[in-house]
């Protein structure tokens, strides 16, 4: 039996994020943000919005890199809060220290809809060097994986980096519990070790 998300409370404001450095989803700016003196030289300056501000934002390494599809979605104009809550839920339930967590998009939003930018993403995961890489639902899952179509949800380990497919928003919206459950469950038993 896992937590219910759902039940969880909203932190008030913008706290969490904020504290997560995702200062961008809110508009805000956060001048005592600590970096890592070697971060300029790992940085990918030739990145596009909203990768590069990401990528200032953060310090690498990072423990565990973050996306869903509609992850560009929520970084903009285009935001879903119950998208954005859901998350903000798990986050404050795990209770990792936000220096371990990034949310990488895996693709751009444009009027014409999301586009994957695998070379973006595959670029993140070169500069914050996680330990795991939670894919959330299959639409991200099946682009950057294209050739692991009929993947059951779980662990699978390439290159030296744990990838964990676990169901999407779009699975645990609006309240199913099964795939809530699932995905609880599977990152509380996650030890993140401080590198």
């Amino acid at each position: 039996m896992g937590l219910d998300l759902t039940e969880l409370e909203s932190p008030s404001g913008a706290s969490v994020w904020y504290r997560l450095g995702l200062t961008h989803l809110l508009g805000l700016e956060q001048d005592s943000l600590k970096r890592d003196p070697l971060s300029d030289v790992q940085s990918f300056t030739d990145l596009p919005e909203p990768w590069l501000k990401i990528s200032k934002e953060h310090t690498a390494p990072c423990a565990t890199l973050w996306t869903y599809w509609q992850l560009a979605c929520d970084l903009g104009d285009q935001a879903s809060p119950p998208r954005t809550q859901l998350f903000q839920k798990i986050v404050k339930a795990l209770g990792w220290p936000p220096s371990d967590i990034v949310f990488w998009p895996a693709a751009e939003y444009r009027a014409s809809g999301l586009h994957l930018r695998s070379k973006c993403f595959w670029e993140g995961l070169a500069l914050f060097q996680p330990v795991y890489v939670f894919i959330f639902g299959y639409p991200a899952f099946s682009r950057l994986f294209p050739r692991e179509e009929g993947r059951q949800y779980g662990l699978f380990i390439q290159d030296q980096i744990k990838y964990i497919f676990l169901p999407g928003p779009e699975d645990m919206l609006p309240d199913q519990k099964q795939a809530k459950s699932f995905v609880w469950n599977t990152l509380k038993d996650i030890q993140l070790k401080s590198r």
